[in-house]
């Protein structure tokens, strides 16, 4: 069986258009499907896709906080079935770098890094990145007007009136780094956020490490050029502004509470953050 699981939210109802298209295709081949939309299958998604057998196929279809959703709902190694992904949302950063729709995702979803946050034990999985700052704002801002289909006028609006924070940065246990002037921080698994913004040009899914960026700016001019080159992934050579590094282990301490986003989804009231690339 080849069941379709959408998210009835994403992009203007994309998710549930092309679920059943797709579902049209394959009974006209004889094959046998079913769709359900995630709403009403919420509560039980983990019981609904452990009960499943090696013999079926899944399809999810929706954008990043679709997916997100789904990595912190369900043991994804108890999974006995093929996985695939099928973008229909408004950032597609996940499915950037991703050859075909649907693409295979049963292996690399397997295989994801956790952040926790204000000292708490809960561990929280990304696909993505997690960063705290300005591009936490933005995200905020664009899941509170329903998904606007630019990030443009957001990060215009949020540069006016961001304050930059202090951080304290420490990396695989060694002696934190003090930055001041802070727009953002961020540690990435894959290469985008924000709907294309090649932010980690040399991340690869599935290495040892994360990739980690600082950004920090005294002048917001010199800052909106930096993300402008950003989403050409030409911005590393502003060492001055942009601070990189790799680490399997990140931690995080704020001068103050900050809003976090994870995968475009935003947490608030965070002080602290720790990552580790280890998927235990």
């Amino acid at each position: 069986m080849i069941y379709y699981l959408y998210n009835p939210l994403s992009k203007g109802g994309k998710g549930e258009f092309v679920s059943r298209k797709q579902a049209k295709k394959h009974e006209r081949k004889g094959e046998k499907t079913e769709c359900f939309s995630l709403l009403d299958i919420r509560e039980d998604i983990s019981v609904f896709l452990k009960r499943l057998t090696a013999e079926d196929t899944v399809v999810i279809c929706g954008g990043d906080g679709t997916l997100h959703q789904i990595i912190n709902s369900v043991n994804m190694e108890e999974i006995p079935c093929k996985l695939y992904f099928y973008k229909a949302g408004s950032g597609n950063d996940y499915a950037r770098g991703h050859k075909g729709n649907p693409f295979e995702i049963s292996k690399e979803i397997k295989d994801l890094p956790y952040f926790n946050v204000n000292g708490e034990e809960r561990k929280f999985r990304f696909m993505n990145g997690v960063g705290i700052g300005i591009d936490a704002d933005i995200c905020y801002s664009v899941n509170l007007h329903n998904k606007e289909k630019s990030y443009l006028k957001p990060t215009i609006k949020a540069l006016k009136n961001y304050k930059p924070f202090s951080l304290d940065l420490k990396l695989d246990g060694k002696d934190p780094v003090h930055y001041d002037d802070v727009y953002f921080v961020i540690a990435m698994n894959g290469k985008y956020i924000g709907g294309g913004m090649k932010i980690a040009p040399h991340a690869v899914r599935g290495d040892d490490h994360l990739d980690v960026y600082v950004i920090t700016s005294k002048s917001k001019s010199a800052l909106l050029r930096i993300l402008i080159l950003v989403y050409l992934g030409i911005h590393e050579k502003f060492k001055k502004i942009v601070h990189f590094s790799c680490a399997k282990e990140v931690e995080i301490k704020c001068s103050e509470d900050k809003k976090l986003q994870s995968d475009g989804e935003v947490m608030e009231n965070i002080k602290t953050l720790y990552v580790n690339r280890d998927k235990h």
